[in-house]
C-alpha cells in the first residue's frame, strides 16, 4: 500500500510540474506576442496578448506595461497611469516600468515634436 501512495504521490508531482512548465510557456509566448506587435505599433493586437497574460497572471509586469502603452496609444491616459500604478507598486525597479513610462512619454509628446521638427524645418525657429 505504502508503495502504491508514494507512486501517485510521484505522479501527482510530476504532473503539477508539467503544468506549471506548460503555463510558463504559455506566458513566455504571450510575452513574445505583446512585444512583437507593439514593436509593429499594432497596440491593439498587443493589448490582446497583454489581456490574456493578465487574465493568468494579474502582477506579471511586462503585461502591465505592454497594457499602460496600449491605453496611453488610444489615449486614454488615466487607464494607462492605473497599469503603471500598479506595476509600480508590485515591482518599482522592473525595467518595464521605465519601459512602459518613456513610451507613454513619446505618445503623448509625439504631436508636439512632430510639430516642432516641422516648424524648424520650415525656419521658424522660435515658434520650433
Amino acid at each position: 500500500m505504502r508503495h502504491h501512495h508514494k507512486t501517485l504521490a510521484m505522479s501527482l508531482m510530476a504532473a503539477l510540474s508539467i503544468t506549471a512548465v506548460q503555463g510558463q510557456d504559455a506566458a513566455r509566448v504571450l510575452v513574445e506576442q505583446g512585444r512583437y506587435w507593439q514593436s509593429r505599433g499594432d497596440n491593439q493586437r498587443a493589448a490582446q496578448a497583454w489581456k490574456k497574460l493578465l487574465r493568468v497572471n494579474p502582477n506579471q509586469p511586462e503585461a502591465l506595461g505592454g497594457m499602460a502603452v496600449a491605453e496611453a496609444d488610444l489615449k486614454r491616459y488615466e487607464q494607462a497611469d492605473s497599469y503603471l500604478a500598479k506595476l509600480r507598486k508590485i515591482n518599482p525597479e522592473h525595467p518595464a516600468l521605465a519601459n512602459a513610462q518613456a513610451s507613454i512619454n513619446l505618445l503623448k509628446n509625439g504631436g508636439q515634436l512632430r510639430n516642432a521638427r516641422e516648424l524648424a524645418k520650415s525656419g521658424k525657429n522660435e515658434e520650433a
